[in-house]
């Protein structure tokens, strides 16, 4: 980024398992030198989750010996639906924000593409 109207903002997918601690990490690293106002996170739901490829539900015993049903996080293909329930791309539109590059924390080979995809998304004004 160059200029100084730019700025980055970054959306961090989280669950249950890791929100506070990220939102920790976050605040003790004072934001890794970002303005904690372009950060946001957003924590996806648990969803059912399949003890195989019959799609048989994970049954959990509890504490007190009852059972329920297993639950998991949503998955990467949450980010859309949390995206529009954030209210976030509307809020990035009137920032100005024009591009948004997506990576998921399994696919760290993804980095090397990302300068190279924003300037052809900019110089071909897609």
């Amino acid at each position: 980024l160059t200029g100084n109207d730019s700025e980055a903002a970054i959306c961090i997918m989280t669950s249950d398992d890791t929100h506070s601690k990220t939102a920790q990490l976050l605040e003790s690293s004072s934001y890794f030198g970002l303005d904690a106002s372009s950060v946001t996170l957003m924590k996806q739901e648990k969803v059912c989750s399949l003890a195989d490829d019959s799609a048989k539900l994970v049954i959990e015993e509890t504490n007190g010996g009852f059972y329920e049903i297993g639950t998991k996080p949503h998955g990467h293909g949450d980010v859309h639906s949390l995206l529009h329930g954030t209210g976030l791309i509307p809020i990035w539109q009137q920032k100005g924000i024009r591009h948004i590059f997506f990576f998921q924390d399994t696919n760290g080979l993804v980095f090397n593409a990302l300068v190279p995809t924003l300037g052809v998304s900019k110089s071909e004004r897609l």
